[in-house]
């Protein structure tokens, strides 16, 4: 029987997660965007992690992960520009109620509350557009952009007609 000494995430994974926005498990790794297909890339464009620093890993798998990481950012680096998606979920003021269940569901952290206002907003270069608040809005005051319910029904009618 061989037995490794156990990991522990480091103490300020917490500061880091919050200063680059990006999640972690309840043990205090850094959450991959999907652990088989990107293991590298976080939930926030951009940021990408490799190593230990999601779970302990051996030495092959922390190189191949770092060369995935490095050629990412490359990648990303000689386009010299990045796009974003035109596609976002938007609040309506006029609808939204303040009562922040999207706040505390979107996984980008890409809604924040004006408490003087008692509104949400979104912030649009963080929106995946993944859809979980528009589900969840009590009120109706989320949709995603150019994914609107006409928009939606138009499409589902073009496929049965």
């Amino acid at each position: 029987m061989i037995l490794m000494v156990g990991m522990e995430a480091r103490e300020d994974s917490a500061e880091v997660a919050r200063l680059v926005n990006i999640s972690r498990d309840k043990d205090g790794w850094f959450i991959e965007s999907h652990p088989k297909l990107d293991p590298v890339a976080t939930t926030t464009e951009g940021v990408y992690i490799a190593g230990c620093c999601a779970a302990p890993k051996d030495i092959p798998d922390t190189v191949a992960q770092a060369k995935a990481a490095a050629g990412r950012i490359l990648a990303r680096s000689i386009r010299g520009s990045i796009e974003i998606d035109a596609v976002f979920a938007e609040i309506d003021e006029t609808k939204c109620s303040g009562c922040r269940v999207c706040n505390n569901l979107c996984p980008y952290s890409a809604i924040t509350f004006d408490s003087t206002k008692c509104k949400s907003s979104v912030i649009s270069a963080l929106c995946k557009a993944c859809g979980a608040c528009v589900a969840a809005c009590p009120s109706g005051a989320i949709t995603a952009r150019h994914f609107t319910d006409e928009q939606l029904f138009a499409q589902i009618e073009g496929v049965l007609a």
